[in-house]
Parts: structure tokens; sequence; C-alpha cells
């Protein structure tokens, strides 16, 4: 039963990711397909051989984060006998704030608007004039830059079309990296 539960936690969490896609709305996935299809497929994007390998190889990666705080209140709500479920939820109301799950927004609105690389200096050089610790780098559990980070971005690279955008966030990538003597969380 409890793999049965998992497997349709998964894919509910596929469908949710259709909130992020172009209909705005949970998709149900449809069919026998690997989650990672359904996933894509949520996400408004059409499953090819390189995105399901790079969906794939981003949600193991995803997954091996040793011992994140949600990890961790999972397996706490776990050893007092807590269900499957019950551990999920403990795991959600961890996932909060801009120490990890919430990064990728606080990085979104560092970068939202930016369009040159005058921008991004000028953005950079605030951050540092400011002493602000910028997501994703200098982390202090992480002072030699996380290696799955290293990982998804050649995934992101490879894969993905180029954008303007995409390539802004490269070279912010690589200016941070610079500015930081190379201890951050990017190739």
């Amino acid at each position: 039963a409890t793999f049965h539960f998992a497997r349709q936690l998964l894919f509910a969490f596929a469908g949710c990711c259709g909130l992020l896609g172009p209909l705005g709305r949970f998709t149900a996935p449809e069919g026998e397909a690997p989650l990672a299809q359904h996933l894509l497929e949520a996400l408004g994007a059409k499953p090819t051989p390189a995105s399901l390998q790079a969906v794939n190889a981003a949600l193991i990666l995803g997954a091996d984060h040793e011992l994140s705080s949600p990890t961790f209140s999972a397996r706490i709500a776990a050893s007092v006998g807590s269900g499957l479920h019950a551990c999920v939820v403990a795991a959600l109301a961890t996932q909060r704030g801009a120490a990890l799950a919430g990064g990728g927004d606080v990085t979104e609105d560092l970068m939202r608007g930016m369009t040159s690389m005058a921008q991004l200096h000028a953005r950079v050089a605030e951050a540092q004039r400011r002493r602000e610790r910028l997501p994703g780098f200098m982390h202090p559990l992480y002072p030699q830059g996380d290696p799955r980070a290293v990982a998804l971005i050649e995934l992101a690279q490879h894969t993905g079309p180029g954008s303007p955008q995409a390539e802004l966030a490269c070279r912010f990538v690589e200016t941070l990296q610079q500015r930081s003597d190379g201890r951050c969380t990017c190739p």
C-alpha cells in the first residue's frame, strides 16, 4: 500500500507542475508514462529523449540532497510512527524559506528585468556593497560549491533551447563565480 500511495503522490506532484505551465492549472497525468514525461507534459514541454534524460537526471540529483530540512522532518515524523501522507506534509511544511526551495524565488527576483551585462554587473556590485549573500553562492555547507549544481547547469545548457535570458543567467553565474574566487555552486 505504501508503494501505491507513494507513486500516487509523485504523480500528483507532477500534475501540480501544470500550475507553472502554459495552462496554469493542475494537469492530471494520463497513461502509464514515466514520471519525467508527466512532468514535462504538465509544464507544457514536448518530451524528447534528451529532455526525458535531463529531467530524470535532475530528479535524481534533487533527491540526492544529503540531509535537507524537509528530509529530516519527514524522517522525524516517520520515526514516531506517522504514515506516509503525514511524513510528506511534514516535509512540505519545512520546504519553505529562502535557504532551500525559496532560493529559486529569490534568484528570479534578483534577475527579473535584467536584460544586459551592464545591469548584471550593477546588480552584483550592489549586492557586494550591501554584503548580501546571493542565492546559490557561498553556501556554508558547500564552500567549494555544490557538485550537483555543476551537473544541473550542464544539463540545462545542453538540453534546453538557448534564449537571451538563459544566456544572461549563464553570464550571471560566471560573473559571480569570478567575484567569489570560484567558491559558488555553479560551474
